[in-house]
């Protein structure tokens, strides 16, 4: 999402998830979830098509720039991350991210297919804490390339 505030893009990355089912148990499985964040956990599949997941691990919270015998580098300072997911049919609808206890902050995205109004499927983007101070964006996935966003991060 493009910040119209200060120009920043804000909720994007790229982020996997990958899940191993269990054996002697019914509709669970363990899942992994790596990119900017490596959490691991548990999914429970309730029907044919809708999952829920949740799980805890690590988040990149900052990237630190280090210098060293004239050769420039990034390290990431890791943070605290618990999370809980919901998808259907293998599709992502619903995330919620909280981080912490160094830079407590919370990212929920809601994605296109799980609100419908009328024939308008929006995704939204809330972001609040100490990173993200507030930010809300709404997507227009079906009408623009870019989304808006309006908010303040701590950058």
């Amino acid at each position: 999402m493009f910040n119209l505030q200060n120009n920043y893009i804000e909720n994007s990355g790229q982020q996997y998830i990958a899940r191993k089912s269990l054996p002697y148990v019914d509709n669970v499985s363990l899942f992994f979830y790596w990119g900017l964040t490596g959490i691991g956990g548990l999914s429970y599949q309730y029907d044919e098509v809708n999952s829920f997941s949740i799980g805890i691990g690590q988040i990149a919270n900052k990237i630190r720039e280090n210098i060293s015998g004239g050769l420039r580098f990034f390290s990431p300072e890791l943070d605290g991350a618990v999370a809980l997911f919901y998808d259907k049919n293998n599709s992502l609808m619903f995330s919620a991210l909280y981080t912490g206890p160094r830079l407590p902050n919370i990212r929920i995205n809601i994605y296109p297919g799980l609100i419908k109004l009328g024939g308008f499927e929006p995704g939204i983007y809330i972001g609040a804490g100490k990173w993200d101070k507030f930010i809300v964006g709404i997507n227009f996935t079906h009408y623009l390339p870019f989304s808006p966003a309006y908010g303040k991060a701590a950058r």
